[in-house]
């Protein structure tokens, strides 16, 4: 018995990821509009639009802007996580000694 939608499932599987609908114009928005929306508190946003172009970084036709946009926003990604991760390291092994302060920015007091 044949499963139906099978063909479709597996060309799909194997598309190029390169091969899309969008043209250049859109590329450069679509990574642009990332790119700004990663500085409002969203990094992770950086990190998709990496992902995203990942296919055409190698393609020699991709507009170099757009091959900007996404390196650029994987080193912020990363910037943005270590110093996330550093802050993450100091508050929980100083909280405490920071006083009126630290309790303060801490979101859950333990009691005693």
């Amino acid at each position: 018995r044949r499963v139906r939608g099978f063909k479709t499932l597996q060309r799909s599987a194997t598309m190029d990821p390169t091969d899309n609908p969008m043209d250049d114009d859109t590329k450069i928005s679509v990574a642009k509009k990332m790119f700004i929306g990663g500085f409002f508190f969203l990094p992770f946003l950086w990190l998709a639009n990496f992902l995203l172009f990942w296919p055409h970084l190698r393609k020699a036709s991709t507009p170099g802007i757009v091959k900007w946009y996404a390196t650029t926003s994987l080193k912020l990604f990363f910037g943005c996580t270590l110093i996330f991760v550093v802050w993450f390291i100091i508050f929980a092994l100083k909280w405490d000694s920071w006083g009126e302060f630290g309790e303060k920015i801490s979101i859950v007091l333990p009691i005693g």
